[in-house]
């Protein structure tokens, strides 16, 4: 009894015409699943953001829209923890602050061209899996 009242024997198209086929249902569905999270552009957006309060000036929005600088580049080293994720070459970021005055220039042309869109050089781009046995051996 329960089988008979889950099942779909039959959905209407978007014609609005009754469908029973198996293979058409199956179109249905997808179809409307398909379509359900399409974005079909941008209508009444204007309007839609009208109704919204500003919080960003026009001054916030020229500071936030401004290209990074190598002095950002440097704080946000500086803000890493000295001793956590040692990057592939083994050097944590500690090693990267003390030396900063060496290859500072270096690294902040390297994390520029990154964030300015320019692809991750491969060599910095590797991923080390470490496999730490439960047992002692």
């Amino acid at each position: 009894m329960r089988r008979a009242l889950n099942f779909i024997d039959s959905l209407k198209n978007e014609n609005g015409v009754q469908q029973t086929d198996p293979s058409k249902l199956r179109h249905i569905v997808t179809n409307l699943f398909g379509n359900l999270f399409l974005s079909l552009g941008l209508s009444h957006m204007e309007e839609a953001l009208g109704c919204i309060e500003p919080r960003v000036s026009e001054a916030m929005n020229d500071w936030l829209c401004a290209p990074y600088t190598r002095r950002e580049v440097e704080q946000a080293l500086h803000q890493m923890h000295q001793h956590k994720v040692p990057c592939p070459d083994g050097m944590n970021a500690f090693f990267f602050q003390r030396f900063w005055h060496i290859m500072g220039d270096d690294l902040s042309a390297v994390v520029l061209a990154i964030l300015e869109g320019h692809p991750i050089p491969p060599s910095l781009n590797h991923t080390f899996v470490a496999l730490i046995p439960k047992k002692p051996k």
